[in-house]
């Protein structure tokens, strides 16, 4: 796709000046003022700059996420906003907002007119046209009865244990499995699909009887009937479902694309997606399979009894030491580690990605899908009043140099990760949701956490009153370096950093 900012109105010097922006794949372009000379920030400045004289126009002041074929405006916590001048009034942008040829672009005196050639490839031959085809529906609904609750991870309590797997042999050698709730065996409607054998280590299954307690939900979704919500993120919503044909139990994530996506699009997604299917390892949530229902892509996952890690955190009275947070890290720098060697790049670790087997053993979830998502067409990043959410934990890369972000930013999340298990709070002063309601009523506008991680450094570890091992605090520190060749260069590097550190404690 092919984007260009005119300069319409603003300083006579930049009055006609054009801004050209060519991309086949998704980027971030940040716009502000001409940055002040500082050798705290001269290595992050805006990748379009103008009108240093303007003092309406903030140094980070509006992004184009650029996700072919589709381009949206995110404000950054500009003092003075950004608008979008279509067929009325000026919007200002509270969230990313999909802006389309033509669209007037205001950031302070400056006035934009974005020009959009999105150069969409036809969908001939190379469009998977599986991916188009919704998913079959030819299942009878079980009835729907009120169940119970999934129960979130106790720290320092083991949970039970399955019963699927257990010990013992049923006639023709074959090995039992048991049903997760009541033990019964479900063998042979487990190996229905063949993908018994496949599956052993991380499928669960429910009898038919058990499936019908638990139900909460009347709906189907394709071969999948809704037991009950998991819970919602920023790209969708996840299910415990049950796959009626073999009695699995998986976890259904519904995705809720800002737009729904084309043909095109959605063969790009779906194409995407599959490869993570090839990575295998115990600390990574398995990927089963994706189909596509009313135009809306699901993805099907191994089910985790013991929730994610934010559930876990939720309602403790204080942070977790470093016994009980360097095993959960480590859990998960296992799994990313082997990703990392295999090529990929998570772009998206927080606490919500990461969740807990019967045994309490950590694994690392949506491998994959914020890449997926983003070659989609789809915007990666939440509003800032979405505070929690994806941005609190991505590295300045992933806004500086989108397209070529490395394992060191995986390295950057986990930082904030243990960071924020160990203290409760995140490196930087972020403001709190109310922040953003009081600049509704006129109030003071909070900075966006974008320009927050971009400008200013993070408070180490060390001075947050919590006491920490100073060769722990070091580990989390050098993870949250600015510059991405002083972090750790991978999951693997870091990991074993973590490990020498614990014994030496």
């Amino acid at each position: 796709m092919r984007v260009t900012l005119e300069v319409v109105e603003g300083r006579l010097l930049d009055r006609g000046r054009q801004y050209a922006i060519q991309r086949d794949e998704p980027d971030n372009i940040t716009i502000g003022r001409s940055a002040r000379t500082s050798d705290q920030i001269a290595w992050a400045q805006a990748h379009i700059q103008f009108a240093e004289d303007d003092v309406r126009l903030s140094r980070w002041h509006f992004m184009l996420q650029l996700r072919p074929p589709h381009c949206y405006v995110q404000d950054l916590g500009s003092t003075n906003h950004t608008y979008v001048n279509r067929f009325g009034p000026a919007e200002h942008l509270s969230s990313p907002t999909e802006v389309h040829d033509g669209d007037m672009i205001r950031a302070g005196a400056t006035l934009l007119r974005l020009h959009l050639d999105p150069q969409v490839p036809p969908n001939d031959s190379k469009v998977d046209q599986e991916a188009l085809i919704d998913a079959d529906a030819n299942y009878d609904d079980a009835p729907g009865v009120a169940g119970v609750d999934v129960g979130a991870f106790a720290w320092g309590i083991d949970a039970p244990r399955v019963a699927a797997g257990d010990a013992g042999v049923v006639a023709g050698g074959m090995a039992r499995i048991g049903c997760c709730t009541c033990g019964t065996d479900v063998g042979d409607t487990a190996r229905r699909d063949g993908r018994d054998a496949e599956l052993a280590e991380v499928a669960q299954y429910l009898c038919q009887s058990c499936a019908a307690e638990e139900r909460q939900e009347s709906r189907r979704v394709g071969k999948y009937l809704i037991l009950s919500r998991l819970g919602e993120g920023g790209m969708g919503v996840v299910h415990k479902a049950w796959h009626k044909e073999t009695g699995r139990v998986v976890a259904l994530k519904e995705l809720l694309p800002n737009r729904l996506l084309d043909d095109h699009c959605m063969a790009v997604f779906r194409r995407e997606i599959s490869v993570t299917e090839s990575l295998r390892h115990p600390n990574v949530v398995r990927f089963y399979e994706t189909f596509v229902k009313h135009r809306r892509p699901y993805l099907v996952t191994e089910f985790l009894p013991g929730g994610n890690l934010q559930q876990a955190l939720r309602g403790r009275e204080r942070a977790l030491s470093p016994a009980e947070a360097c095993p959960i890290a480590l859990n998960v720098l296992d799994g990313l580690a082997a990703a990392h060697e295999g090529g990929f790049v998570h772009r998206d670790i927080k606490p919500e990605n990461v969740l807990f087997d019967a045994r309490g053993i950590a694994k690392l979830s949506d491998m994959g899908l914020a890449k997926s998502f983003e070659l989609a067409g789809q915007s990666g990043i939440t509003g800032a009043d979405e505070s929690g959410g994806t941005v609190l934990y991505m590295a300045p890369e992933q806004f500086t140099d989108f397209r070529n972000v490395k394992p060191p930013a995986d390295v950057y999340s986990m930082g904030v990760v243990l960071y924020y298990l160990l203290t409760a709070r995140y490196p930087y002063d972020f403001p709190a949701p109310r922040d953003f309601a009081r600049a509704f009523v006129g109030l003071a506008k909070p900075r966006h956490p974008c320009a927050i991680i971009l400008e200013d450094e993070p408070l180490p570890i060390a001075r947050t009153g919590i006491s920490i091992p100073a060769p722990l605090a070091r580990v989390i520190d050098r993870c949250l370096a600015k510059r991405q060749e002083r972090r750790f260069s991978d999951a693997g590097e870091l990991a074993a950093a973590i490990r020498e550190t614990t014994a030496a404690c």
